[in-house]
């Protein structure tokens, strides 16, 4: 369902005169998911045609794993899918034109810094060699920008910890050696916001909470605000247009998550992950963030777990009082809305639902016929983090109205678009209602 409207919000103040408004942000839920078939830290991941695959990593007894497991939404479950060529951990993996890329990494020690990068097909669940890195990188991030793959920071044999900035065009099968991140780092976490690259924490000794992006149209870096939380170890995705860092490893493991908005350059907390992660490599998974694996404690200690953190969606509430209604009194119509997540604002629409049809409340109250194109109809408009508990909207006499069973509604829709274009305004995101009878 989709309702348009172009009228102002001209009763918001009706309500919010007498609600107690929660100006709080909405900072989310984290949850769990299916568990891997097989406990991993240091992994990669990606998402390739709706699935999650994971990849790599080191087990429970610190062996480097081959191994490569893919979550199907349609069975909810995890099955083995074939193995990366070699054992690999601390690399990059990026989905691109509908196969996986396995990049760099360590084959078995820390002294076995790869160059090597692998294809992975789905239609024939088969691993190829592409052309390699322009030279050996142990744990950099990959991320996809448009049609090529972005390989970033790292250590380099002889050379440290690097800023190196690479990316790979599968179509020419061919590397860009790119401007340097200005910041040398590795374990840092990096993701694709808005047509850039972002990289946050990391380390190179000590960790870091700087946040820099990069502009492939320019080949420019730029420095941003700071993240509270200083970590290497640490991962990144995107979600709704923000950067959403999660855990990392220190003088503690962290369980902290942080989102940075690009358009205020700032940051803000959100709610922290059930358990402390290092050794992450987030994924965006429809409207949640997904990590999978990790290690628990400092050093090694792989778990299988899987954390999904979402924003709570838009609810909505409705009451009538009394309940039944005679005919000689008056209908108090309440309602009650909460944005805790990211929907910017939500559309309130409030009505009756009788044998007569549908009628909703206009910006100055009144009750109107639904007409066919409902664009008078823009009702309170509930920004981003606001929350408005039940209170009385409008009230209405019983006299005129045939004894019978009614409803009363409440419908909210999307106001504007998310970032990322996943909801428009007018998208259907929660309906309420609530039946009673006029006697």
């Amino acid at each position: 369902m989709r309702i348009r409207s172009t009228r102002p919000p001209a009763f918001i103040a009706a309500a919010l005169l007498t609600a107690t408004v929660a100006a709080a942000q909405g900072k989310g839920v984290w949850e769990t998911r299916p568990s891997l078939a097989i406990p991993r830290q240091e992994v990669a991941a990606a998402v390739l045609d709706g699935r999650v695959y994971v990849a790599g990593g080191l087990g429970r007894d610190t062996s480097a794993l081959s191994s490569v497991e893919r979550f199907d939404p349609s069975t909810n479950r995890w099955t083995r899918v074939a193995d990366l060529p070699v054992t690999l951990h601390h690399f990059g993996l990026a989905a691109l034109g509908g196969k996986l890329y396995a990049i760099g990494g360590y084959t078995r020690s820390f002294s076995t810094h790869s160059a090597a990068v692998f294809s992975y097909d789905p239609s024939n669940d088969r691993w190829s060699t592409v052309a390699p890195l322009p030279r050996r990188r142990g744990s950099p991030v990959a991320t996809t920008i448009g049609n090529r793959i972005y390989v970033v920071g790292g250590v380099v044999p002889g050379a440290g910890v690097v800023g190196d900035l690479t990316a790979y065009d599968p179509t020419t099968d061919r590397w860009t050696t790119l401007a340097s991140m200005p910041t040398p780092r590795e374990h840092l976490a990096a993701a694709a916001v808005g047509g850039e690259l972002w990289v946050a924490g990391g380390r190179a000794g000590a960790n870091f909470a700087m946040l820099e992006s990069y502009d492939p149209t320019l080949d420019r870096w730029r420095r941003h605000a700071d993240m509270p939380t200083a970590r290497g170890g640490n991962g990144g995705a995107e979600l709704f247009g923000r950067l959403v860092v999660v855990g990392g490893e220190g003088s503690r493991i962290f369980p902290e998550a942080e989102e940075y908005d690009p358009r205020t350059d700032t940051w803000r907390t959100l709610t922290p992950m059930t358990i402390g992660l290092h050794g992450i490599y987030p994924v965006r998974v429809g409207d949640e963030i997904w990590v999978p694996g990790g290690g628990t404690v400092p050093g090694f200690g792989a778990t299988d777990a899987v954390l999904a953190f979402r924003f709570r969606r838009p609810t909505a509430s409705v009451r009538v009082t009394p309940s039944p209604v005679p005919r000689s009194g008056t209908i108090t119509l309440a309602a009650g809305v909460a944005n805790p997540g990211r929907t910017r604002a939500v559309d309130v629409y409030l009505g009756f639902a009788g044998p007569a049809g549908l009628a909703f409340y206009d910006a100055n109250l009144q009750l109107r016929p639904f007409p066919a194109t409902p664009r008078a109809f823009r009702g309170l408009v509930v920004p981003e983090g606001v929350s408005i508990p039940p209170v009385p909207i409008a009230s209405l006499s019983a006299a005129p109205i045939p004894a019978g069973t009614y409803a009363a509604f409440v419908i909210l829709t999307a106001a504007d678009a998310f970032v990322d274009g996943r909801v428009e305004p007018g998208d259907l995101l929660a309906v309420s209602s609530t039946s009673f009878t006029v006697q």
